[in-house]
């Protein structure tokens, strides 16, 4: 719960330093769909170093981004994100087909009216 509540503060730092109004409503925005906030994050609960690989992952896709911004090479900044909201996006579709088989532990109630 830790890493989720410090992955949120990362995106949520990386968006005020960018000090436009445009994406912080735009992520705002994003973050009331089901499953597309930062803090929304799917573990599998059957498989902990599955996990913790893919919380690797993250905080390495993290380091990347962070290390573009302060050495201001923007567009380099920009991939390392969309790659890294592109490889979440992929983790959590994954995950969430895994919960609805029963793969991940028991089947969440409510998922489908969250994920479709």
């Amino acid at each position: 719960m830790r890493w989720i509540e410090l992955n949120g503060a990362f995106h949520e730092g990386i968006v005020a330093a960018s000090g436009s109004h445009v994406l912080q409503e735009t992520i705002e925005q994003l973050s009331r769909l089901p499953l597309a906030s930062s803090r929304a994050v799917v573990f599998d609960q059957t498989d902990p170093a599955k996990s913790m690989a893919s919380i690797a992952r993250a905080q390495d896709d993290h380091r990347s981004v962070l290390q573009a911004i302060l050495e201001r090479q923007g567009t380099r900044a920009q991939f390392c994100m969309q790659n890294h909201a592109l490889l979440s996006s992929r983790n959590k579709r994954t995950s969430i087909d895994a919960m609805r088989k029963g793969q991940l532990g028991p089947k969440l109630p409510g998922l489908d009216l969250v994920s479709g």
